[in-house]
């Protein structure tokens, strides 16, 4: 066992710190163990929110039972689990610390325990696995699993079909966890369904429900978008391009913190791949709206803006949703006069991509966990080509034969709905332009097959 460090927030010295801040939504990796220590000092009692483990074992038994106490906690009101924390007989936090191994072999506890934790159970949780090492004893270390209400309830366990765990659905109750009974797998299935339906909700109430409808996307934000006729005038785009992100479970940030999240959308701080030298948010101030914040860039016409007409926009809901609209497409003419309207793509791809890094951004500042529904929307398409392509293909617009015969688009608007998780968010973050992320190419590809394209030609060839 590891008593206490001098100083620390269990001897008491520093009451402040005493205010559950754990509970608080902050990622664990922003926390340190003094705040741990700070937590378990009030000596708050376990509840349907929280339990206490003594220690993590690595036996396929102990794997299962760690299953199972943690999917418990996602098909319920989601919480945390802190190993390595004996309880008395009240189920409140012992001191001294006791401690869970920090390593099983070569890998540290927290990957090896999110790995059987993903690998365990199905559909996957959203996880947030932290360890704290204690300050006596740097082999061992508290170890903090925390886990949100899932949208993707029920989970069930399905590591190593030999244990007495295997195939079930688990509940937390306020005196420990338990076989889930039938109805109570129907009430999860059906939130479920409702959250499904939420979002469907949303996408409707935003325009985004029906691809095929005439009025597809039609709202204030995108009814302002410019673009540039060929002649080189601003004029009222008609066809344009936006990416909606809605957060999958229920959730929001704080009045009090509204006015910091203005602050935080600085239209000069925010820089993302594939271009990370260049601003991503529009440059106007940043404006409260109903239910979040946006910005629209005012589009400009000889010096002078053009009256009410803007050449992007993003809206930040205080729910975590982000929007990115703009236009990226034009007109060009056949010899015969005839116009071809065309997509440039690679346009839509940066854009794309730099948004999913803003959206990574705004999760980790509202402290998000649960998924987000991406939908790439893309207005007017039917009768439009894909052009703009990157180094190494040949762009139709290069020569009149290529631009007659360039493959159509045959939807009267375009639409792409992928979930990303906070692995994907991760892997996106941490990308560069010159090893772009699979989730990117992938979207990409879809966009090209939208237009009849089969090959990647919005990255450079290899």
């Amino acid at each position: 066992m590891v008593e206490p460090r001098a100083g620390s927030e269990l001897d008491g010295n520093d009451s402040e710190r005493l205010v559950g801040i754990l509970l608080d939504g902050r990622p664990l990796s922003r926390q340190t163990l003094a705040d741990v220590e700070a937590f378990l000092t009030q000596g708050r009692a376990e509840d349907l929110t929280l339990d206490y483990k003594r220690e993590i074992g690595s036996s396929p038994g102990e794997r299962a039972e760690m299953c199972k106490d943690v999917s418990a906690l996602a098909n319920s009101e989601g919480g945390m689990i802190v190993y390595g924390v004996d309880e008395k007989p009240d189920r409140t936090p012992k001191i001294p610390l006791f401690g869970t191994a920090r390593a099983f072999g070569r890998q540290n506890v927290e990957e090896w325990a999110a790995q059987v934790l993903q690998g365990g159970v199905q559909p996957r949780m959203v996880l947030d696995v932290e360890a704290f090492p204690l300050s006596g004893d740097p082999s061992r270390c508290l170890l903090v699993v925390r886990t949100q209400p899932s949208p993707s309830a029920p989970h069930m366990v399905t590591l190593n079909g030999d244990n007495r765990y295997y195939g079930r659905f688990y509940r937390r109750g306020n005196f420990g966890n338990r076989i889930a009974e039938e109805y109570e797998v129907r009430e999860m299935m059906e939130r479920a369904r409702r959250l499904y339906l939420g979002l469907e909700e949303e996408l409707s109430r935003r325009g985004y429900g029906d691809p095929s409808s005439a009025t597809f996307g039609d709202s204030p934000y995108n009814r302002r978008l410019a673009a540039r006729s060929p002649e080189g005038r601003m004029e009222a785009a008609t066809r344009w391009a936006s990416f909606l992100l809605l957060p999958t479970s229920p959730g929001g940030t704080a009045l009090a913190d509204r006015a910091g999240l203005v602050d935080w959308l600085d239209p000069n701080e925010h820089r993302y791949e594939p271009h990370p030298r260049d601003l991503y948010l529009p440059t106007a101030v940043p404006r409260p709206v109903l239910g979040g914040v946006a910005s629209l860039s005012i589009a400009y016409e000889d010096g002078r803006p053009v009256g009410g007409r803007a050449k992007d926009y993003v809206r930040v809901g205080f729910d975590g949703s982000v929007e990115y609209g703009f236009a990226p497409a034009s007109v060009t003419a056949l010899p015969d006069g005839t116009e071809v309207p065309y997509f440039i793509g690679t346009r839509i791809a940066a854009k794309l991509w730099q948004t999913l890094g803003f959206a990574a951004a705004v999760r980790s500042q509202l402290s998000l966990a649960a998924p987000h529904l991406l939908s790439v929307n893309l207005a007017r398409t039917e009768g439009a080509i894909l052009a703009g392509f990157a180094d190494g293909w040949e762009d139709p617009r290069g020569d009149f034969l290529e631009l007659q015969e360039a493959p159509r688009c045959l939807e009267p608007n375009a639409q792409i709905r992928r979930e990303l998780r906070a692995e994907d968010f991760a892997e996106i973050s941490a990308a560069t332009a010159t090893d772009p992320p699979p989730q990117v190419r992938e979207l990409a590809e879809e966009v090209c097959f939208a237009f009849g394209i089969p090959q990647p030609v919005l990255f450079p060839r290899a």
